[in-house]
């Protein structure tokens, strides 16, 4: 077995550095002037991280975005301005963060098996849109509890690739230790997002993934089932349980579990720690 970490990744961000600390807090503060019930989740969420916290913003990204860093304890949210939503996106971006004061550990570690170490690069592209999705199930009754419309958790998604094209070429390019997991996710990304917005063209894309895909590995509709399943039973929404729910879903698609997670704590505000934990 092969250790392997996860690093915050690095966002797309203007030349403009990032507010920090107390002028961060601020500017996220005035900007929520007017809606009081967003104003507490961002205190809540700035007087955890204090100076550890940053924020920008862009009207030259595709969405807003939030990272979580360890080594060092990095908290930002880089929010897309010039759009009629942009509280709505704050806020979402705050209940990611607020997750992590609330004691939902941020994965730090896997161990893949032997042999799987040569495609850990690939297999690693999942976890962060994965734990998205599932962190999306946990935030959604709280964006609603906010005063806002299901309709504005989540921007349109993109068309998806030409899953025609892709089972004719991927089997000559890509191994099918990458490819099952691939379309496992591609399946829970837009069946989520049918079940996150009100939408019709996800639940139309998850069908056409499912027929695709189940062309090429009989057993996808089986495995996504089963993942669905681990969604609507909702144990992740437990803190203590979240760890073992998310590597339920990993291990249904054939990816390495995550078997180190990072814990945030602060006994005294403005000053997060972080406390590894080892799962097996």
């Amino acid at each position: 077995m092969n250790n392997h970490q996860n690093s915050m990744k690095t966002h797309r961000t203007d030349p403009k550095r990032p507010l920090k600390g107390e002028k961060a807090r601020q500017a996220i503060l005035n900007k929520l002037a007017d809606h009081p019930a967003t104003l507490a989740v961002a205190q809540e969420v700035t007087s955890f991280f204090g100076s550890r916290f940053q924020y920008s913003e862009s009207e030259n990204i595709d969405t807003s975005e939030f990272g979580l860093g360890i080594e060092p304890i990095v908290a930002l949210i880089h929010l897309k301005v010039g759009t009629s939503r942009i509280t709505q996106s704050l806020a979402h971006e705050l209940l990611h963060l607020r997750l992590a004061v609330r004691k939902f550990p941020k994965y730090s570690e896997m161990d893949a098996p032997d042999h799987l170490e040569k495609f850990i690069s690939d297999l690693s592209e999942n976890y962060d849109p994965l734990l998205n999705i599932v962190q999306h199930e946990i935030m959604l009754p709280e964006f609603l509890a906010l005063g806002f419309q299901q309709k504005d958790f989540l921007v349109p998604p993109r068309p998806p690739a030409n899953y025609q094209r892709l089972v004719r070429t991927s089997k000559n390019q890509i191994i099918p230790e990458v490819r099952f997991p691939w379309w496992c996710l591609e399946y829970i990304r837009h069946w989520s997002h049918a079940r996150h917005s009100t939408l019709l063209q996800p639940a139309l894309y998850a069908s056409e993934a499912l027929e695709f895909g189940k062309s090429e590995f009989p057993e996808l509709p089986q495995a996504v089932n089963q993942m669905t399943q681990v969604f609507e039973n909702g144990h992740f929404k437990d803190a203590s349980k979240y760890p073992s729910e998310v590597n339920k879903l990993l291990s249904i698609m054939l990816v390495p579990i995550i078997t180190q997670w990072v814990e945030f704590s602060s006994e005294q505000p403005g000053h997060p720690i972080a406390k590894f934990i080892r799962t097996e």
